[in-house]
């Protein structure tokens, strides 16, 4: 039976990776499966957007603000509509009365001066909210033809912002189908990634990812985490070349030992 390694704090000690499932060369696999998990996690946030509508939801916005001025300028309309008739209504009333009193006053039938002053009076006044009542009539007509201009222009953009959202939204599921095909040809690369890594070792990959947001692997390089800059101690390479499944004390990331090179100045530490 295989020996687990025991782990210092540094090492993943809950999982008990054995040393001869981690060499250098295994671990160093792990970096092409971290980058298809990049890959398939933006090109799945990237889908969700477009299936919660991001992409036009600006030209959805402006649809909208065209279509609340259209729906207030229909509703000022039938307002304004509803007083020209309410107008026509109070000045035919009005004129009906002045032709009665009009022709009362014509007929000879008024038998003193009083009631005659009278009459005159009625029509007068019958007159006067005729003349009030054509007024209004002719204002709310104004207002009706200027809503009625304005209606037509608010028309015209909200047709051209329709028809924006529409091509939004055609180029948005047109990407949808890339973005689809782009996640499936990712995630079978992810499948031949992790092919023949041992599952006690994906599982502390996973782990990382958790705990480093997405990342859960950074490289080596002689004794400097390339993910995060910390310099560390240079047994760490040692527990590395030994087996150990070591993460850095400050990212907490997984590390892999970097490509051996042959060049002496490619294995220098970055400056």
């Amino acid at each position: 039976m295989r020996a687990r390694v025991r782990a210092p704090r540094n090492e993943w000690g809950r999982r008990g990776v054995t040393a001869t499932e981690v060499t250098p060369e295994l671990l160093r696999r792990l970096l092409p499966l971290q980058e298809a998990d990049g890959e398939i996690d933006a090109l799945r946030r990237e889908i969700q957007a477009v299936q919660a509508g991001e992409p036009w939801r600006e030209a959805e916005g402006r649809r909208e603000e065209w279509a609340r001025r259209s729906e207030a300028l229909a509703r000022r309309r039938q307002a304004l509509e509803r007083e020209r008739r309410q107008a026509e209504l109070e000045r035919r009333a009005a004129e009906d009365d002045a032709r009665r009193l009009a022709a009362r006053l014509e007929g000879g039938a008024l038998r003193s001066a009083r009631e005659y002053e009278s009459v005159e009076r009625e029509l007068a006044a019958a007159r006067r909210r005729a003349g009030d009542a054509e007024t209004a009539e002719l204002v709310a007509m104004e207002e009706l033809d200027a809503v009625g201009r304005e209606a037509e222009s608010v028309g015209r953009e909200l047709a051209r912002a329709e028809e924006a959202l529409r091509r939004d939204r055609e180029a948005a599921f047109g990407r949808l189908a890339e973005l689809e095909a782009r996640l499936s040809a990712a995630e079978g690369r992810r499948a031949r990634a992790a092919a023949g890594l041992p599952a006690e070792l994906l599982a502390a990959y996973q782990e990382a990812r958790r705990a480093g947001r997405g990342l859960g692997v950074a490289e080596l390089h002689r004794s400097r985490c390339r993910a995060c800059g910390l310099e560390l101690p240079a047994a760490f390479a040692e527990r590395i070349r030994r087996g150990r499944l070591v993460r850095c004390e400050n990212c907490q990331r997984i590390l892999v030992p970097a490509e051996p090179s042959g060049d002496p100045a490619a294995q220098a530490d970055p400056t």
